[in-house]
C-alpha cells in the first residue's frame, strides 16, 4: 500500500472513531437531560448525536471503498 493510501486509511480510522465516540458520549448526555426533563436539550443532543454517527457511518463507506479501488488497482498493477 503507498504511503498516501495509508495516510487516507489512517486518517478515516481516526474520523470513524472521533465521530463514534464522540456519538456515544452525546447520546449519553442526551439521556441525562432526557432523566432531568430537559426535554428540549435532549432533542438537540439526540440530532447531534445521531449526525456523528452518520458520518461515522459516511467514512466508513469511504473507507470501504478506498480499499476496494486498491484492491482493484493493485491487482492491475501485478500485485
Amino acid at each position: 500500500m503507498q504511503d498516501s493510501h495509508r495516510d487516507l486509511v489512517d486518517a478515516l480510522h481516526i474520523c470513524i472513531t472521533v465521530n463514534e465516540d464522540f456519538a456515544r458520549e452525546v447520546a449519553e448526555i442526551a439521556e441525562q437531560c432526557e432523566l432531568d426533563s430537559n426535554h428540549a436539550i435532549a432533542v438537540t443532543m439526540r440530532d447531534i448525536s445521531r449526525n456523528h454517527r452518520i458520518r461515522g457511518m459516511e467514512s466508513r463507506a469511504n473507507l470501504a471503498a478506498l480499499r476496494e479501488q486498491y484492491a482493484d488497482t493493485s491487482e492491475g498493477e501485478g500485485g
